[in-house]
């Protein structure tokens, strides 16, 4: 029995210095999350008219030393990625940024024309994607 102790000892300080390498690993990925995630957010502030894109993105951890980058207001997808020309979004939900804009004027018929007409814009030509993630990994070199 006295021969399998310092074999055990050696074990279990391995295995202690893969836990604590481990541990290190993952800080670091969430450290490089949250840099990114920072980066981001500072991007969608300076790009977004608002600041609730800009407040939507968050780091989720995924499992060990791997974390995401997410957007889940509903139309992140179309500021990251853009939309294709073929299809119109829904003309109410360019409203607010439209009258955010100085574009509507409260008359109920000219604003659902104008709604319309850029609702229609868009799905003719879609819309360039911002790409926010994708910059602001550049931007630190990831």
């Amino acid at each position: 029995m006295t021969l399998f102790n310092p074999l055990i000892d050696s074990l279990v300080k391995t295995l202690g210095g893969f836990d604590e390498k481990s541990k290190r690993e993952d800080e670091l990925a969430r450290q490089k999350a949250e840099k990114i995630l920072a980066e981001a957010k500072r991007l969608a502030r300076a790009e977004m008219d608002t600041g609730a894109f800009a407040e939507g993105y968050y780091v989720k951890k995924l499992g060990r030393a791997k974390y995401e980058v997410r957007n889940d207001i509903p139309y992140a997808q179309y500021v990251e990625e853009g939309r294709r020309a073929g299809k119109r979004p829904p003309s109410e939900a360019l409203r607010g940024w439209a009258e955010r804009r100085g574009m509507l004027n409260g008359n109920t018929t000219r604003d659902r024309g104008t709604l319309y007409v850029l609702a229609r814009a868009i799905g003719q030509r879609g819309i360039e994607g911002k790409h926010i993630l994708e910059r602001a990994k550049k931007n630190l070199n990831y």
